[in-house]
């Protein structure tokens, strides 16, 4: 979906409120802050949490930002906040996302079909997980 101005800022929000963490995407080049991602919930009784890319300027999709975002969120929840399981849902016609995720060696579990509504069409979430036990072997190397 598109993200406007008040969901980014409801969204950051939203994050104090719960158990999450929220990370800034800063592009080296300009060190322009470029996108957000978002650790949270983390349950820490079961050691997982959900993970949310958001990489919202435009002119840096496409460009790796994503996948390496996404990998060094996945370092930093397993190494730092001592969990063993990362999930995804993604928007089955978000390609950018699919790929980022596949590429940062997430696997597909499943779908929850007709999830999300977008541009009044029901789609499905593809779930995508990681575990720590395996995460290193499944991401392509940068």
């Amino acid at each position: 979906g598109q993200h406007t101005f008040e969901s980014v800022k409801d969204f950051v929000r939203n994050v104090g409120k719960e158990n999450s963490v929220l990370l800034a995407v800063i592009a080296k080049d300009r060190q322009k802050h470029i996108g957000n991602v978002k650790l949270g919930p983390i349950d820490k009784n079961h050691a997982f949490t959900i993970l949310g890319v958001m990489i919202g300027d435009r002119n840096y999709w496409g460009r790796g930002y994503g996948p390496e975002a996404i990998r060094l969120a996945v370092e930093y929840a397993f190494t730092q906040l001592g969990l063993r399981k990362i999930n995804a849902d993604v928007y089955e016609n978000n390609i950018g996302s699919l790929r980022a995720f596949q590429k940062a060696g997430f696997q597909e579990e499943g779908r929850r079909k007709r999830q999300y509504l977008s541009d009044g069409k029901w789609l499905d979430a593809v779930c995508f997980s990681i575990n720590k036990d395996n995460y290193k072997e499944n991401s392509e190397k940068i």
